[in-house]
């Protein structure tokens, strides 16, 4: 789960807020997930709800997935709770998009 206007771990890679650490890219580091479990590539694109992007790579050793959930606008508050909701600055899928239950949802759907 990562969101594109999360100002604490750039989305883009880039230095974490109120560190001097150095992160690549969201995408970069799902690429070498996928790779490190073997996936099929490049991954499926869904859209489980306007403005937010699913990046799924199926096909991986021992049943393992590597799925990336794009909020787009989305900030660092967690998708669909209460403090992205009553945040102004987080998008309208960051609001309304159920991360947790989502999440719950790929864990069901792995052995």
């Amino acid at each position: 789960m990562a969101g594109t206007a999360d100002p604490q771990v750039p989305y883009l890679g880039g230095t974490v807020a109120g560190s001097t650490v150095q992160i690549p890219p969201v995408e970069t580091t799902m690429g070498g997930y996928a790779d490190h479990y073997h996936c099929t590539v490049p991954p499926s694109q869904e859209l489980p709800l306007p403005g937010v992007m699913r990046q799924r790579y199926d096909g991986c050793v021992r049943g393992t997935l590597v799925v990336l959930d794009t909020v787009v606008g989305g900030t660092h508050e967690w998708p669909g709770g209460a403090q992205a909701e009553n945040n102004p600055m987080d998008s309208a899928s960051g609001k309304q998009f159920d991360a947790t239950s989502e999440i719950l949802d790929l864990f069901d759907s792995v052995p």
